[in-house]
């Protein structure tokens, strides 16, 4: 009787391991899932949060900003550059000094004839490019150059 009753037990506790053994397995791929999807939903926001930057940045041009600094002189922490502006965002796309940035955005305006023509460019702290809005609009001609 004494040896019926060690099998039994050597048996459960084999099954016990077994069990033990597929939770594991089930909770490292849970585990594995949870962080993806993580990971999934702050690169969504943060293309949100860029995809509505940029249209703003694009909807002032498109008003009559025909500088950078007009366009610059719309947006808060702005930085004017020789051909442009940049702006440097937080991780909740507030602006912020470049030291604490996690977010940059950069504006490359160039104006030929009558066209104003900007790249503008959203990247993260590695340098790693999230939107890009090349943009380009016609501008008004002045009284002087229509009679002409």
């Amino acid at each position: 009787m004494n040896r019926n009753s060690r099998t039994g037990s050597r048996l459960f506790f084999i099954e016990f391991l077994i069990v033990l053994f597929f939770f594991l397995i089930i909770s490292t791929v849970c585990l594995r899932l949870i962080v993806k999807s993580h990971t999934i939903t702050q690169r969504s926001e943060a293309l949100s949060h860029a995809q509505a930057t940029a249209a703003s940045v694009a909807a002032v041009m498109e008003q009559g900003a025909a500088t950078p600094e007009e366009a610059a002189s719309f947006f808060p922490n702005s930085s004017v550059t020789s051909d442009g502006f940049f702006i440097t965002y937080d991780d909740d796309f507030v602006p912020c000094s470049a030291e604490s940035a996690s977010y940059a955005l950069t504006v490359v305006m160039t104006q030929q004839d009558h066209t104003l023509r900007a790249d503008i460019q959203i990247e993260n702290k590695k340098h790693e490019l999230i939107y890009q809005l090349p943009v380009s609009f016609h501008l008004a001609l002045t009284r002087k150059e229509a009679l002409q």
